[in-house]
């Protein structure tokens, strides 16, 4: 899947709000979640590049994402 600059900001927005919420919310008891987690952004010839870690703290293993 190909975006554009454009198309991934709101997506970045989404994840870097998304983080800091999370942030403020480690220091209360953690309920379960899934955790995702901006790790990386860099350039590439087709755009950007971006790498999540996702961390299953809901209790049961997913199968698949969608």
């Amino acid at each position: 899947m190909r975006f554009g600059v454009n198309a991934l900001s709101p997506l970045v927005a989404a994840a870097l709000l998304a983080a800091t919420a999370m942030a403020g919310a480690q220091s209360a008891p953690s309920a379960p979640a899934l955790v995702l987690e901006l790790n990386a952004a860099q350039p590439s010839d087709k755009g950007c590049r971006f790498t999540f870690v996702v961390t299953n703290n809901l209790g049961a293993e997913l199968s698949k994402a969608a």
